[in-house]
């Protein structure tokens, strides 16, 4: 299958020009599937943003889905288009004018983080079939997709309730400008855990951001794909940089590709060698013997779940046993515990014990960022331990990772006030546009994974 992901320029005076372009361009290059960054400009788009979204007494729905449709039509392919409502929804509205016996016509996703407006208040519905409101699959040229917009891949379970359902690619449709290492983790993460492609597309919003605006593909593995965008002419060329603006990117995605065909199929990640920094701000120290002591003299909650009272704090130790770390359900069963809800000034630390050394080339390419993603999706400190080498992470400001550095006696410090966890995360804020109550659907969301996974 042919998608191409359109990186559009919303600083482009000419925008609309380049847009016109590229859905002509869709049928030259023989696409399967067009998708669109959030908040996408198109030639309506001031028609649209006056549409309610989930108004049953208002006709905006019906005017958002011919407008899809219709482009669906021009482009002579699928499409996934994101933009806004007249109620601050975000969403992702799939229409294929081509459809088959089998495929998905049309399909939509709200976004539930990071927004003014999301399904998680009080409109999350999880019911049979499989998953319910907001996570039906697409089905398109045999492959099955999801879809998520921007923050939502920084929470594990919105892409897990797709993977759960063997979907064969995720795909994300995200603002622009946003930190490159943070984010190459996320997508390349998804796709390892969920087994599927991850594909990413943003658009560049403002020519005076510090950080540029990608696309992002990986296989399932974690490797990243071939880059190639779609010429004037239609023709397909190589490329190697992953942020030209208004490039039309495209990626031909094969089922069984690289099954066979890589001796080493991983690829190691980007930011293996990051430099170890201690904490100016320390609560306490930790190392190995440590955590031991700590866990044979603490209060047991539940099954690898610990509140350590130390420090002036509850130390909430969480144990991730092996190649559990790689399922996102089994911390967030240990962090998200209702027995936690009971317990004032919580610190989040997550530890990874392994029975045997891990092999270079899966920690190298896999496990380095898997532990990475899964300090920063927690806002927590993360120790890994497998009895030849030991690793300590926490969260960084802007949610990035830091690598602590060891200090006396193999210990390690740790700053609390970037390990309040869930906390953190589920709190009301305009600046990040969240709110605390939107916790109760996320976990609904989780009690249905740990209820019907397979």
């Amino acid at each position: 299958m042919r998608i191409g992901l359109f990186l559009q320029d919303l600083a482009n005076v000419n925008w609309e020009k380049r847009y016109n372009e590229v859905i002509k361009l869709c049928k030259k290059a023989e696409l399967d599937l067009l998708v669109f960054p959030e908040n996408t400009y198109c030639p309506k788009m001031d028609e649209l943003e006056e549409c309610y979204y989930f108004d049953d007494n208002d006709e905006g729905y019906g005017i958002i889905k011919d407008f899809v449709c219709d482009l669906s039509k021009n482009a002579g392919c699928a499409v996934l288009f994101c933009h806004f409502s007249k109620e601050d929804y975000i969403y992702s509205f799939y229409a294929n004018e081509f459809s088959e016996d089998g495929e998905t016509y049309n399909n939509d996703y709200c976004k539930h983080t990071a927004t003014w407006n999301s399904p998680l208040d009080g409109r999350i519905e999880i019911d049979d079939p499989f998953f319910g409101y907001d996570f039906n699959i697409i089905n398109l040229k045999n492959f099955k997709i999801g879809q998520t917009i921007c923050y939502d891949s920084t929470f594990p379970l919105f892409s897990r309730m797709y993977g759960l359902n063997n979907v064969d690619i995720l795909i994300n449709s995200t603002g622009g400008h946003v930190d490159y290492k943070k984010w190459s983790y996320y997508q390349k993460v998804r796709a390892i855990e969920n087994n599927c492609f991850n594909l990413c597309i943003m658009a560049n919003m403002d020519n005076s951001r510090k950080n540029e605006s990608y696309v992002f593909a990986y296989n399932k593995y974690g490797r990243k794909l071939p880059l190639a965008i779609v010429d004037s002419n239609g023709s397909i060329k190589k490329v190697t940089d992953n942020s030209i603006k208004d490039a039309l990117y495209v990626f031909d995605i094969e089922k069984n590709e690289f099954n066979w065909f890589w001796e080493n199929k991983y690829e190691d990640d980007e930011f293996l060698n990051q430099k170890a920094t201690k904490n100016k701000n320390v609560h306490a120290y930790i190392s190995v013997k440590r955590i031991t002591e700590m866990i044979s003299s603490s209060n047991k909650l539940a099954p690898n779940l610990y509140c350590v009272p130390k420090w002036n704090y509850n130390l909430i130790l969480c144990l991730v046993h092996g190649k559990d770390i790689l399922i996102p359900e089994k911390v967030a069963e240990l962090e998200y515990n209702d027995d936690l809800k009971k317990i004032d000034n919580k610190r989040y630390l997550i530890v990874n014990m392994w029975d045997e050394p891990v092999k270079s080339d899966f920690y190298n390419g896999v496990l380095s960022n898997i532990l990475k993603v899964r300090t920063v999706e927690n806002y927590s400190a993360l120790f890994f331990y497998d009895g030849a080498k030991e690793l300590c992470l926490q969260t960084g400001k802007n949610k990035n990772v830091q690598v602590v550095a060891k200090e006396f006696d193999g210990s390690y410090s740790l700053d609390f006030d970037r390990m309040t966890g869930p906390e953190a995360i589920w709190r009301t804020s305009v600046q990040t546009q969240m709110r605390a109550e939107w916790r109760e659907g996320y976990e609904d969301i989780l009690k249905y994974i740990l209820k019907n996974k397979k």
